[in-house]
């Protein structure tokens, strides 16, 4: 019996765990093979289903083939549209990204910067923004440490400190960004 609920349960959690892990905050390099793990784990979801339904009787209720064959329809055509939604808009919204990393020190950032949808005018619109993110350790995950209304400049490195000039700012408390790159603090001026 407890063969039969593990099997129902990874049956019943795969397709929201793949959905789950698409809107994982990864490290940019890793956004494909994110994408391909989520459909695997998704398929998963078919191969219980299908031992399942093959031998339906120890399952705690009725209809039980009818019921596993909605559940992966209903999950199926969840985790496609979702999955389209994220393909269409990362396709439309896709940003610039630029990576700051020295051998010498543990702190990897990543800037992306959104900008307008006709490459040559990158600040004519009221949308562009950019993100500071930073690999946490030595894990595949980012966290964003700002998000602004400006683009981010090239980075100038001086010692231990790298210095992001904030370009196309409509926020003028701060003109640049100071990071350490030992510590993995960052300053506004």
């Amino acid at each position: 019996m407890y063969h039969r609920n593990f099997k129902l349960l990874v049956f019943l959690t795969t397709p929201f765990l793949g959905v789950g892990i698409l809107f994982l905050p990864t490290i940019p390099t890793l956004e494909d093979a994110k994408f391909l793990f989520s459909i695997i784990i998704w398929l998963l979801s078919f191969i219980f289903g299908f031992l399942l339904f093959k031998k339906p009787q120890d399952l705690p209720f009725r209809k039980k083939r009818t019921f596993i064959f909605l559940y992966l329809l209903l999950s199926s055509v969840l985790f496609l549209f979702v999955s389209f939604i994220i393909l269409i808009s990362s396709g439309f919204d896709a940003p610039n990204i630029e990576t700051v990393a020295f051998k010498d020190y543990p702190t990897t950032v990543y800037l992306y910067n959104y900008t307008c949808s006709p490459p040559d005018t990158s600040t004519g619109c009221d949308t562009y923004h950019g993100e500071l993110k930073f690999r946490l350790g030595f894990t595949p995950f980012v966290i964003t440490k700002l998000n602004c209304d400006c683009l981010f400049g090239s980075p100038d490195r001086v010692g231990e400190w790298v210095t992001i000039p904030l370009e196309a700012n409509r926020n003028s408390t701060a003109s640049a960004i100071k990071i350490n790159l030992k510590t993995g603090k960052f300053l506004s001026r």
